[in-house]
């Protein structure tokens, strides 16, 4: 699934360094290369690395990236999980993704109640409205932000937040608070063994 819309540039900028200095392991990356392939200045670059490196401290991931006046950048160990992880966290803390989630859990009340609630401008609502709305396109499904409602064919809207919960969260977190885990994986077992004898 491409959510990438729903992130920003800086968050983008910072998964695509990651991934450099990931491929070119454990060579360093002359500044000048990297704020030429990323087209970013050079003051922006450092900033984007103090950014970086600020949340893997925060997440206290090992991995960091290493900088030599001369030489450049580099991480310090080679890394195939952290721009994923990056990518799902600055995913989840997006008004956009939360827009989405809370239209799933029937939870959005109105435009007024979602930007109170987030600290946003109108503007930055209707923008996060029209980005939602060219993904759910792909899958004939519209939301509605007057009447706070999707419209679309109901398998379609089941199929949508089928693929949308599970890249989001995969097997790693389970997101809905309002549904016992546990029971839920029993329950599917269960069913399972019915369907297949040999999945039991």
């Amino acid at each position: 699934m491409e959510l990438d819309s729903l992130l920003s540039t800086s968050t983008l900028r910072e998964i695509t360094l990651i991934k450099l200095l990931n491929q070119r392991y454990p060579n360093w990356i002359s500044k000048e290369e990297i704020s030429s392939q990323l087209y970013i200045s050079n003051r922006t670059l450092k900033s984007t690395v103090i950014v970086i490196n600020s949340f893997f401290k925060e997440k206290n991931y090992e991995q960091y990236i290493e900088t030599d006046a001369a030489l450049g950048y580099k991480l310090s160990a080679s890394t195939n999980a952290i721009s994923n992880l990056i990518y799902l966290e600055r995913l989840k803390s997006s008004t956009s993704f939360n827009l989405l989630l809370s239209i799933y859990n029937k939870k959005f009340i109105s435009s007024k109640h979602f930007t109170d609630y987030y600290f946003i401008s109108l503007t930055s609502f209707y923008k996060d409205v029209r980005t939602i709305n060219l993904i759910l396109d792909k899958f004939g499904i519209q939301f509605n932000s007057r009447e706070g409602t999707l419209s679309g064919e109901s398998s379609q809207i089941r199929y949508f937040f089928c693929k949308f919960f599970w890249f989001s969260y995969g097997m790693s977190e389970w997101p809905f608070q309002q549904v016992d885990e546990g029971e839920t994986m029993e329950m599917s077992k269960k069913i399972g063994a019915q369907i297949n004898p040999y999945l039991s």
